[in-house]
């Protein structure tokens, strides 16, 4: 059997809330190919970026600015400091070639080398990696 319609068909790569689960889970899109499911912990849910409590996110229904900024390539801007917990997160603005580095509120920036940028978890090549953009510039915080 051939199947045709994958959630992944029509999306840019990026990450992207399954709304069957009232947004408790989540997938990777990559070339038009689900590559990985993912759960959020506990009773978090995902708010199109990371795993919130979900007094702080509603998972849309529907069509909606979650639908619409997918269709136009581009992610909701979360304006809460970065380094608000800690970890490492790409810097969307600079299209991934730098990264942040977070622990204990304190926040360090990192840059990959030429022709690289980070995926989330490490520098890779910058064409097997797809960065997302913002839909509002930084001012909009």
């Amino acid at each position: 059997l051939c199947e045709t319609d994958t959630p992944c068909s029509e999306r840019p790569d990026g990450y992207y809330q399954d709304r069957d689960t009232q947004c408790r889970q989540y997938y990777f899109c990559q070339r038009g190919e689900k590559l990985q499911t993912l759960t959020c912990r506990g009773s978090k849910i995902f708010d199109g970026r990371t795993c919130v409590p979900p007094d702080s996110y509603t998972c849309p229904t529907g069509v909606d600015d979650v639908d619409a900024a997918a269709s136009e390539n581009c992610i909701v801007r979360h304006c809460e400091p970065a380094c608000a917990k800690g970890g490492f997160f790409a810097d969307y603005d600079s299209g991934c070639e730098q990264y942040h580095f977070c622990i204990d509120g304190k926040q360090s920036t990192l840059s990959c080398s030429a022709n690289y940028v980070f995926n989330g978890e490490l520098c890779v090549p910058k064409a097997s990696y797809y960065c997302p953009r913002y839909c509002t510039p930084p001012e909009s915080c």
